[in-house]
């Protein structure tokens, strides 16, 4: 694989994750009834707060049952071609 592949994937890539943290996050709230803008990432909110990015990488973006719910289909089908998932 030549560099300037390389980089677009890691571009690809990196877009996807954020855009799926960002997605989740909002899921998260959404299940549990919180207003995204009431959460401090330190301390949550009654006690919770969703997973850090960190996390989110190794588990929730890993379930692409999970990631085809927060996705729209341009974004799932870039999702698949970087996992090689079906």
């Amino acid at each position: 694989m030549n560099a300037n592949h390389e980089t677009a994937e890691t571009t690809l890539f990196d877009t996807l994750l954020i855009k799926s943290f960002e997605k989740y996050k909002q899921d998260w709230c959404n299940a549990r009834g919180y207003d995204i803008t009431r959460i401090d990432e330190e301390i949550g909110i009654n006690g919770e707060c969703y997973v850090c990015l960190d996390e989110f990488e190794i588990n929730e973006f890993q379930d692409k049952d999970y990631i085809c719910t927060l996705l729209d289909a341009d974004e799932y089908e870039h999702y698949k071609i970087l996992f090689g998932k079906e």
